[in-house]
């Protein structure tokens, strides 16, 4: 469903009640509301789904010069369902016949869809229980419980009951479940705009966001490649076996060069005492 189909206000209602209502205005206005409920409005511009808690503004209320009913102003909010001819509304199929398709928008609302708004691609079959198929993609089926992406080709509220006429011309409409909601054209989305008038930046993506990107094959999956340290542990350093080799001979002869010192020493100093 497009966005800002629905739209929730904070609206200000004056209303006409009836004098047996002055002991309970507020039971007065709840049944004013009501008549308003799943009706098209036309200083709305749609129709009133639901009203909230509302609050009584007048502390006075003056009478009608002409009728005997006294008028109140109450402020509440509400939500109004607002589509536009061209707007991608969502129904659950309640009804197929050979000639529409009918159903229910957010549950309560009734459209309709005539067969010459359906692609020529959809036939009907005859054989109960009647059904919508695709004949280019025989897995692509409109029957009883399901739901279906359409747009609003008009709407029209005769005698206060309001009802919607949808069309399933353009591609991508039709089952969510064959459809999906990735293959619908999208509206164009709105610019937020900042204080100052101007277009918003666009968010800055980070470096690792980047390089991840710009790092990504488009061909077959890669095994992901482990990170490498800039730099090894020293203590993870083996040394090569013919550095080991020398530093044990330096010290062998170290300690036989001493040995020979040592003995020299003693026996020179025997020859003294002699």
């Amino acid at each position: 469903m497009d966005p800002g189909v629905l739209r929730k206000a904070h609206a200000v209602f004056s209303m006409d009640l009836h004098p047996s209502k002055l002991h309970d205005v507020r039971g007065g206005v709840q049944e004013h509301i009501n008549t308003l409920l799943m009706r098209y409005n036309e200083e709305f511009g749609g129709v009133v789904m639901c009203v909230g808690n509302f609050t009584v503004l007048s502390n006075q209320a003056p009478v009608n010069l002409y009728f005997p009913l006294f008028r109140v102003r109450v402020r509440a909010p509400v939500v109004v369902f607002t589509p536009q001819r061209g707007s991608l509304l969502t129904g659950r199929v309640t009804k197929v016949g050979t000639d529409f398709i009918g159903l229910l928008v957010l549950g309560v609302l009734n459209a309709s869809i005539p067969k010459a708004s359906v692609r020529p691609e959809f036939t009907c079959s005859r054989l109960a229980p009647l059904e919508w198929r695709s004949q280019k993609q025989p897995k692509h089926v409109i029957r009883v419980g399901s739901h279906v992406k359409f747009h609003v080709d008009k709407m029209q509220d005769p005698g206060g009951f309001f009802s919607i006429y949808g069309s399933l011309k353009a591609k991508g409409t039709g089952a969510i479940d064959f459809v999906g909601a990735g293959h619908l054209p999208r509206p164009p989305a709105e610019e937020e705009t900042g204080h100052d008038g101007g277009e918003a930046r666009q968010p800055k993506q980070s470096k690792a966001a980047k390089a991840t990107k710009a790092s990504t094959p488009h061909g077959p999956a890669h095994a992901p490649v482990s990170p490498v340290p800039a730099t090894t542990p020293l203590s993870t350093v083996k040394q090569p076996s013919s550095q080991k080799m020398g530093s044990s001979d330096k010290k062998a002869k170290k300690d036989k060069k001493d040995k020979k010192e040592k003995k020299e020493r003693k026996e020179k100093k025997e020859r003294a005492v002699q």
